[in-house]
């Protein structure tokens, strides 16, 4: 629930922008400074993270940070000025950063890799969830702002639950004994620094990786619906719904990607997601129909599914499990650093050449992740466990 929470208020600004900024007196190109300061609140979120969890515990912080998400998603809906959505941008960064980090240390340190898998297909069901709800009050009326408010209301009645649940968090806290290797419970703290840490040999192209996936990953999910529209000729509604066809996309692969690891290296299926993006990304300079085009997003949706589980997981396997917890952080924060420069950059090319950029500029994150991927693969332990 937590990742589907994490999950539904992701896409809305790509699938709504073309719509919303006439309203704010702003160019198209101005949403990559929403996504910006989204990124910087999560990525301070993130290096803060691991203090909080320690302290309070994964289950208030994940409660906590849903009726954050709620609180911010809801501003959205009321905002009258541009200034006021940077402001929401920021309570939504700080809310998924932590939820993130919580969550992601604490799967891949005691669940297998289907685990991780089958919980990043959850943030995919409320990533395609997202842009459809959005996509239900695009249309004739562009009524987005009761888009927004009706993800709020169900990120709400999300946020109850999971307070009502804190019991069986605790349950689980009481459950580990001192010194035991679980993140709610006291743990062998790492004692490294940061600098010794990252002189690891496959540490820092490791982060690489999460910051050219998430260049793909990040430009996709703001800039395609706009790249439909703009470039493709595509209808609004039949736009939003395409972006909502890539985290389709993405929500089924990693539903079969839990699977595929039973059979499967997650190094095999990292290898075959990139393939698979590639080719779908690649497809969409042929002038194809809108259907075909709203197909094409789904694959690339399906490529990219297995790729940040598998990284995320692989990570204690191939680094140890106590330099992890920090390495971890490294990651998801070299990826909201990606958010937090990235596509503001692809913004700015917008702005200046327009749209006609936006696969090639895609293609180009595909290709540096896979040499940094190959690089971790070549010097780091094969998935041993190491402890």
């Amino acid at each position: 629930m937590a990742f589907i929470a994490l999950g539904l208020p992701d896409p809305l600004l790509g699938s709504a922008w073309s719509v919303m900024f006439p309203q704010f007196a702003v160019s198209l190109g101005a949403a990559a400074y929403i996504g910006t300061v989204v990124s910087a609140g999560t990525l301070c979120s993130v290096l803060l993270a691991d203090r909080f969890v320690r302290r309070f515990g994964t289950g208030r912080i994940v409660a906590c940070g849903v009726l954050l998400l709620t609180a911010a998603t809801f501003g959205f809906s009321i905002a009258w000025h541009y200034a006021m959505l940077l402001v929401c941008a920021g309570l939504l960064g700080a809310a998924a950063g932590a939820i993130d980090v919580a969550v992601n240390r604490y799967v891949s340190l005691h669940y297998e890799a289907r685990h991780m898998s089958w919980l990043h297909c959850f943030w995919g069901v409320g990533a395609f969830l997202g842009p459809i709800i959005m996509s239900g009050y695009l249309g004739p009326t562009q009524n987005w702002r009761g888009g927004y408010r009706a993800v709020a209301f169900i990120l709400l009645g999300m946020a109850a639950v999971l307070f009502i649940s804190l019991p069986l968090w605790r349950r689980r806290e009481k459950q580990n004994p001192p010194g035991a290797d679980a993140i709610d419970g006291p743990t062998r703290p790492e004692t490294r620094s940061t600098g010794a840490l990252l002189r690891i040999p496959g540490v820092k192209p490791a982060m690489l990786t999460f910051l050219f996936y998430t260049g793909m990953e990040a430009t996709f999910a703001l800039w395609g619906a706009s790249y439909l529209v703009s470039h493709k000729a595509l209808g609004e509604a039949e736009a939003a719904a395409g972006a909502g066809l890539f985290f389709l996309g993405i929500t089924l692969g990693r539903l079969g990607s839990g699977f595929l690891t039973m059979l499967l290296a997650p190094k095999t299926l990292i290898r075959l997601g990139w393939c698979v993006f590639v080719l779908g990304a690649a497809s969409l300079f042929l002038p194809l129909p809108a259907l075909a085009l709203q197909i094409l997003f789904l694959v690339c949706g399906l490529g990219c599914a297995p790729i940040y589980p598998n990284s995320v997981h692989e990570t204690p396997r191939r680094f140890g499990e106590g330099p992890a917890r920090k390495i971890i952080g490294f990651q998801i924060a070299a990826s909201y650093f990606a958010s937090l420069i990235l596509p503001p950059v692809f913004g700015t090319i917008t702005n200046r050449f327009g749209m006609g950029f936006f696969v090639g500029y895609v293609l180009v994150f595909a290709v540096l992740f896979a040499v940094c991927s190959e690089r971790v693969m070549r010097v780091t332990p094969d998935s041993s466990c190491r402890r």
